[in-house]
């Protein structure tokens, strides 16, 4: 049977010397990702142990755009431009659209004409009986 890594609860602090503090830009981080890479290839450092490390690297990485955010704001409020162009009158209208817009004007004038007089329809009005 082969060696069985036993998880140890060795002080690793040695071995991050100097990468401990400072979490503050992507190569400190990169370089601390590095250094656990090495111990876990060394053995030294339980599998579990390294992705959780990892982890944490990544979070860090994560919260950089963030931190950098609020330690300096934008100078103004950023503006939104709705400035779409206009659809141009000389294409061809969609054959779609146009038969769309064609029942509409169809239907849609029909409807008008019933809509102010019910009787046309053939609809009660209220308190009228059919």
């Amino acid at each position: 049977m082969g060696r069985q890594f036993q998880p140890s609860d060795e002080d690793l602090s040695s071995a991050f010397a100097g990468l401990l503090s400072g979490f503050d830009s992507p190569s400190r981080i990169h370089a601390f990702l590095t250094q656990v890479t090495v111990l876990l290839v060394q053995n030294r450092v339980s599998t579990r142990r390294a992705a959780v490390l990892t982890y944490l690297g990544q979070t860090l990485l994560r919260t950089l755009p963030a931190i950098e955010l609020e330690l300096n704001p934008p100078e103004e409020d950023q503006q939104i431009l709705f400035d779409l162009p206009r659809p141009r009158s000389d294409e061809p209208e969609d054959p779609e659209r146009a038969t769309y817009r064609r029942l509409s004007n169809l239907y849609g004038a029909g409807a008008a004409s019933t809509d102010s007089d019910p009787s046309a329809a053939g609809t009660p009005t209220p308190g009228q009986t059919k």
